[in-house]
């Protein structure tokens, strides 16, 4: 089963210090920064990534948008907060009536104490928003290194180039010409 990452929407803008600064001014455009970058890490690393926001004082029913393949953006209902929807789905996706089925990989991403202990007693796994700025920073950088090398005409089989360590660049030479 596919991982899922479930990503507590405004408690993720208020941890990054770049989106909190646009939040300030504009909270559309923040909410839209973190969906854009959560989409690009989603589509690299080909996991399931639910960003959620809180509507709870917004008049109305759930509302869902679907961002490319791997990417769904979900507002409450009125009435109800992100923490709640979160832990009603990790419950739901983790329930199940028999063991014959591996159970998925469920993050959360939230920097809320409690939040964390909840996920943790049913089964999923914590990210801090910290840890999830360095997983998406780390996977943008992958991602332009490897359009760059690409552009260049350096195929994936090209990667010993860029180890400084002559000794290490030697056996890996080596072990690519044994193949």
């Amino acid at each position: 089963m596919k991982t899922l990452l479930i990503v507590d929407g405004y408690n993720i803008i208020h941890a990054w210090p770049e989106l909190k600064a646009v939040f300030t001014r504009d909270r559309e455009h923040a909410r839209e920064r973190l969906v854009e970058l959560l989409a690009e890490y989603a589509g690299a690393k080909g996991v399931e990534v639910f960003i959620v926001f809180d509507a709870i004082y917004t008049p109305g029913e759930m509302t869902t948008r679907q961002i490319g393949t791997f990417c769904t953006v979900i507002f409450t209902s009125c009435g109800e907060t992100a923490d709640s929807y979160i832990e009603r789905t990790v419950y739901e996706k983790l329930k199940t009536d028999d063991n014959i089925y591996p159970l998925p990989s469920i993050y959360v991403a939230t920097s809320d104490g409690p939040e964390q202990a909840q996920i943790l007693g049913a089964g999923a796994y914590r990210l801090s928003a910290r840890e999830l700025r360095e997983k998406v920073q780390r996977t943008h950088w992958e991602q332009r290194y490897t359009e760059a090398r690409m552009q260049q005409g350096c195929g994936h089989t090209d990667i010993g180039a860029s180890v400084r360590n002559a000794e290490v660049r030697e056996k890996l030479e080596k072990m690519r010409r044994s193949k």
